[in-house]
């Protein structure tokens, strides 16, 4: 899905189009009246381009999805080192980023994730048990 994204933006439209368009996003009209004000306040259909939603989920990743078509551009060839360069510059300009794992590993991890916490359960129950005993044992103490 990604590849064929990429190879209808430098194929076809061209990343520089791509850019130039979603650049031209922060400076219309709708998308400023739609960041500032939350309120839909639209008098007909096409005066409504733009939601409160989309306007600061946009301008919060713009930078983001520049950076990454600059990067494609850039290192075509090479996979593993585009996704770690795109990670590296990511993570250093403050955005959270994930490597891509299978879908199977991510559940083997939440599987031993959740193997351990059954672990800590068992032993914290044992150890209640045993503090109930102890405090059993003291009350009949403390009665006699």
């Amino acid at each position: 899905m990604q590849e064929n994204l990429h190879q209808l933006m430098t194929n076809r439209i061209g990343v520089e189009q791509v850019t130039n368009g979603l650049s031209q996003i922060t400076k219309s009209e709708y998308y400023l009246h739609a960041l500032k004000h939350p309120q839909v306040n639209a008098r007909h259909s096409t005066d409504l381009v733009f939601d409160h939603h989309f306007a600061l989920l946009f301008k919060k990743y713009e930078p983001l999805i520049l950076m990454q078509l600059n990067s494609e551009t850039t290192i075509v060839n090479n996979p593993t080192a585009q996704d770690q360069n795109s990670a590296n510059d990511l993570s250093a300009n403050g955005y959270k980023v994930t490597t891509r794992e299978s879908p199977n590993a991510v559940i083997d991890q939440y599987k031993a994730f959740i193997r351990s916490q059954d672990e800590a359960i068992e032993s914290y129950k044992k150890e209640i048990g045993a503090l109930v005993k102890l405090n059993a044992d003291y009350k009949v103490r403390i009665s006699s």
